[in-house]
């Protein structure tokens, strides 16, 4: 097939000349790269398993979301009770059950930050210690 570029007579064509290429640097750039994966293996190598330490972390950060849940659970549940009570000693003592489940909330959510937070920062240092050795090599 013949394209109409090709056929153009009023355009010219100039032969492309190879680059000469200096055996040398792509030895050396092969011999970096190779370098660079073996030193990448080796580092992920000699990190510890990520699910040695992450057991307990994710067991932590569960445990804070159900405590959380659960501290919000009883707060609804003693305001609507406390809210449909005639009885003001009633209605004190589910005031006190809400607060309870207010702190409640917040110690599960302090728990889950703490240990999911934990976790995401730990893999955050390891890339920036990566990156950082990376460099200097």
């Amino acid at each position: 097939m013949n394209d109409s570029k090709t056929d153009d007579p009023g355009v010219e064509r100039h032969p492309v000349e190879p680059r000469s290429v200096d055996s040398r640097s792509a030895d050396s750039r092969s011999v970096e790269t190779r370098s660079t994966e073996s030193r990448a293996a080796e580092f992920v190598a000699s990190l510890p398993s990520p699910r040695a330490s992450g057991d307990r972390s994710d067991r932590f950060a569960r445990l804070g979301m159900v405590i959380m849940s659960l501290g919000l659970a009883v707060t609804v549940v003693a305001t609507v009770l406390s809210q449909t009570s005639d009885n003001s000693l009633d209605q004190s003592t589910q005031i006190s059950l809400g607060i309870t489940g207010l702190a409640a909330t917040c110690f599960g959510g302090v728990i889950f930050l703490r240990y999911s937070l934990g976790e995401l920062l730990r893999f955050w240092l390891l890339r920036m210690l990566h990156e950082r050795e990376t460099h200097r090599r």
